[in-house]
């Protein structure tokens, strides 16, 4: 339930992150800076529903990488 700001502002997390959402061709940086800090505090597994490649099964893979990276 780690929020999107939390996401991007680990550094494993952000990297990891960013790369799966470039391939999968969902969320880019840019936009509106408000909506960005909107969105910021909402927790990464609610995207599943706004069709940007996050499902539940790509979130738990993204937790898996970030620990076995931290680890």
């Amino acid at each position: 339930m780690s929020t999107l700001g939390e996401w991007l502002d680990h550094p494993v997390g952000s990297r990891v992150l960013k790369s799966r959402l470039r391939d999968a061709g969902g969320f880019t940086s840019g936009g509106s800076p408000a909506l960005l800090a909107l969105a910021r505090g909402i927790p990464l597994a609610k995207f599943s529903t706004f069709g940007i490649g996050l499902s539940g099964d790509v979130v738990d893979e993204l937790v898996t990488a970030v620990e076995s990276e931290t680890s």
